[in-house]
């Protein structure tokens, strides 16, 4: 019976944290130049790229927003609209910018494959913004048997830290199946001990600082994985 490999996709696999950030900052800076026609937002702050980083991996729209700019209202039509037009001008910056994966990537994820594993997707990205950057990077899509995004109508807008992404995934295998979540973000590890299979996980964490959920491996970098060390999780 296969093992199968549930992957992240942001800061697990490309390398995109940075651009995010970046691309939301310049959003955020464009549309608090538009008060003329946003008046009620004239009191409102930039937020820091610093704070902004500390929500990847996360929604825009529907997370992030509401986090960095907390006197905003979506039950307000008009905070609404606004919140909408800063999520185009986000899309808008991001999709013109270049996208990479991780070294190396790309083989380790041909290696997996080749010694057996099956691979899958769950992204909170949506999947319009996934599908291009799959093509950008070259990304052999064939590779990954399941891929679930989230903005998917099947998720219902539950999105990671939730576990329904990766029941999705996990109900197309028969029982028994062992299934490993490797990501770079606490919500990849609460959503895989939260969804129906058990699930084994590992963490891609760069920094040493310690994080509140435990994991069965941490890693530096996600082309640390080894055969031999995923075959006898």
């Amino acid at each position: 019976m296969a093992t199968v490999i549930i992957f992240d996709w942001d800061d697990t696999l490309i390398d995109i944290g940075k651009v995010l950030c970046s691309s939301q900052y310049l959003a955020c800076k464009q549309i608090l130049a538009r008060q003329n026609e946003y008046p009620f937002t004239s009191t409102w702050s930039l937020p820091s790229q610093v704070q902004i980083k500390q929500h990847i991996g996360e929604r825009f729209l529907e997370t992030i927003i509401p986090s960095i700019f907390p006197a905003i209202d979506y039950k307000i039509e008009l905070h609404y609209i606004w919140a909408k037009e800063l999520y185009s001008i986000f899309k808008n910056v991001y999709v013109e910018q270049s996208k990479q994966l991780f070294p190396n990537v790309i083989a380790m994820l041909k290696h997996l494959s080749e010694q057996g594993f099956e691979l899958a997707l769950a992204t909170n990205k949506s999947r319009d913004l996934l599908e291009a950057e799959i093509i950008a990077t070259k990304t052999p899509k064939a590779l990954f048997a399941h891929i679930v995004c989230g903005d998917d109508a099947i998720i219902g807008k539950n999105f990671k830290p939730k576990p329904d992404m990766l029941n999705i995934i996990q109900a197309n295998y028969a029982p028994g199946t062992k299934f490993i979540m490797v990501g770079d973000r606490e919500s990849d590890i609460i959503a895989a001990k939260s969804s129906n299979n058990k699930t084994h996980t590992i963490l891609i964490s760069k920094s040493k600082e310690q994080h509140k959920v435990t994991t069965d491996l941490t890693l530096a970098k996600v082309t640390d994985l080894d055969v031999s060390a995923l075959k006898n999780m």
